[in-house]
């Protein structure tokens, strides 16, 4: 493996532990690298790479599984950044457009809840399809082409 000085990546995320929510920081090391990319694994992991040249064959599943492909081009989105900041700005992005696909599924399931009580009070619904109406995102949607 060459000794050439790479950066450390950082990526940000949550889990739940029984202490609450924690966001956590996983530090990533370059084994490999291109002209447009840097070949990463999870820092501590670099150590198999000497075993992968060696040929040990489980070293090499574990990297041809493991390893991932980051690019160096500062504009877009990664797995993982060279500056926390950046880092800290892709998660707060991806926690952001989290809480919005969750919001639309639980305004959508309310909706088909409410429906769904309505209909639940009579003897036989007796009914496969029902219309529940819109909600403020499927309003909003190109209905034409369906």
């Amino acid at each position: 493996m060459s000794q050439q000085k790479w950066p450390v990546l950082y990526r940000y995320w949550d889990e739940a532990t029984p202490q609450g929510v924690k966001i956590r920081c996983d530090r990533y090391a370059v084994i490999r690298e291109t002209e447009k990319c840097y070949f990463v694994v999870r820092a501590g992991m670099e150590s198999y790479v000497t075993y992968a040249e060696k040929g040990e064959p489980w070293a090499k599943r574990w990297l041809a599984k493991y390893t991932k492909r980051v690019l160096k081009d500062p504009n877009g989105r990664r797995l993982c950044y060279a500056d926390r900041k950046q880092a800290m700005n892709s998660y707060l992005i991806r926690k952001t457009r989290q809480v919005q696909h969750l919001r639309r599924t639980l305004d959508q399931a309310n909706l088909a809840k409410c429906k769904a009580t309505n209909l639940a009070e009579l003897d036989d619904p007796g009914i496969e399809d029902i219309n529940c109406g819109h909600t403020d995102h499927t309003q909003l949607l190109q209905w034409g082409d369906c």
